[in-house]
């Protein structure tokens, strides 16, 4: 009997004694595994361990900086990013984690509301266009669940590009700022079968890049150079790695060509 009530005794403590080796167990693996700065998946640089200052301290920003720190570089933060992805998918719950997995292999952003910003950054460019005294044109590329709507899942947020197109549109306008509206163009585009946007990446094709070209040189009255005249590199294994190299490839191929400077207006927000 003696031995029964030890060793009940014993079953008793396994549950907590496996917790506290899971919780130190995983203590000791975010301590000594090594902290990447930049995540390639997501093309950002990672929280850093944030500076210890009274400040922060006192204000919060402490306490919210190491919670993104400690996400950002929590052991194998990817496999269990991945795992928690399939797992909404399994459970029916498409765009968790803000990406919507849809029909043909795309994957695409969802919805972001830019109204708190809208109008600081209208602002912002008729600012810009006032301070260098020069003809300014905007040109706005419509968003990729707007244009490749027919692969959305069946519920979905609605894309408020047609709304906040508009109002950019007609606000630009009474400040004599020019605008490209590049929708209807886009909207052909795909109908007749282009692949404006990349299918894993939400930036636009070079095919996207380039019809979005052929619209701004129609509104600035300049001939665009024939695509066949340029050079072009295919990756067929693309998964957004090589965005930069193939949409500033031949966008610098075009700009060269007609000597243009771009300038970006400051206090531009998301």
């Amino acid at each position: 009997m003696r031995f029964a009530d030890n060793r009940n005794k014993i079953v008793k403590y396994i549950p907590a004694v496996v917790f506290l080796i899971f919780i130190y167990g995983m203590a000791l693996w975010f301590i000594f595994s090594p902290k990447p700065d930049y995540s390639s998946s997501e093309k950002r640089y990672l929280q850093k361990f944030p500076e210890v200052t009274a400040e922060k301290l006192l204000s919060g920003d402490f306490g919210s900086e190491f919670e993104t720190f400690f996400a950002d570089s929590f052991p194998q933060r990817n496999t269990w990013v991945g795992l928690n992805a399939y797992t909404a998918l399994a459970v029916g719950n498409n765009g968790a984690s803000g990406v919507y997995n849809c029909k043909n292999g795309y994957l695409i952003n969802k919805p972001v509301s830019i109204e708190n910003n809208l109008d600081k950054n209208i602002g912002a460019v008729a600012d810009f266009a006032k301070s260098i005294n020069t003809p300014t044109t905007v040109m706005l590329v419509p968003s990729t669940g707007y244009i490749v709507d027919d692969v959305l899942p069946t519920f979905h947020d609605k894309y408020n590009d047609d709304e906040d197109i508009s109002k950019i549109s007609s606000t630009l306008s009474k400040d004599k700022i020019g605008f490209v509206d590049l929708r209807e163009r886009f909207k052909s585009e795909y109908k007749n079968g282009s692949q404006l946007y990349y299918k894993t990446d939400h930036h636009w094709t070079t095919k996207g890049a380039y019809t979005g070209y052929q619209e701004l040189c129609k509104a600035l009255g300049i001939t665009p150079i024939d695509d066949s005249t340029l050079k072009k590199d295919s990756y067929p294994d693309f998964y957004a790695q090589h965005i930069l190299e193939a949409v500033f490839g031949s966008l610098r191929q075009i700009i060269s060509k007609f000597g243009i400077t771009l300038k970006i207006p400051t206090g531009i927000s998301p």
